[in-house]
């Protein structure tokens, strides 16, 4: 009978146009650098096997080392770890102007950024772990 009159809905904070492009301009900015660097690590990676390969025939030259089918195998878990955290991007870019969904957004971000570097890191220790094997 004598109801409340409903209140109308708070308007939404209007997005600013330039945070939407500081968004997406971050994106791909943090795309095309995790891009080259996917390039990068797969080349540098044979260039770093060749020259492990000779610092241990100069440093032991009578001895043979033969570990098959680890030569390169650090490599895909570095890969995999500069992928994460180039996918981390996406979210932290969308941050910039999705307000609401913000803090999910970084948490997004942070998560696949550990987990990039948390790979990448693994990638170093099997590299030192399968070079130095049998010494």
């Amino acid at each position: 009978m004598n109801e409340a009159p409903e209140l109308p809905a708070a308007p939404a904070e209007p997005v600013r146009p330039g945070s939407i492009v500081l968004g997406i301009t971050f994106i791909i900015l943090w795309g095309l650098a995790h891009v080259v660097l996917l390039g990068l690590s797969f080349a540098g990676g044979l260039l770093l096997e060749i020259l492990l390969g000779i610092f241990k025939n100069v440093t032991l030259p009578g001895l043979v080392i033969n570990n098959p089918g680890t030569e390169m195998a650090w490599i895909i878990p570095l890969q995999i770890g500069i992928a994460l955290t180039g996918l981390a991007g996406l979210p932290a870019g969308l941050a910039m102007f999705w307000r609401h969904h913000r803090k999910r957004l970084w948490f997004s971000f942070s998560g696949l950024l550990a987990l990039g570097l948390a790979f990448d890191l693994y990638a170093i220790y099997r590299l030192f772990a399968d070079s130095f094997k049998g010494l």
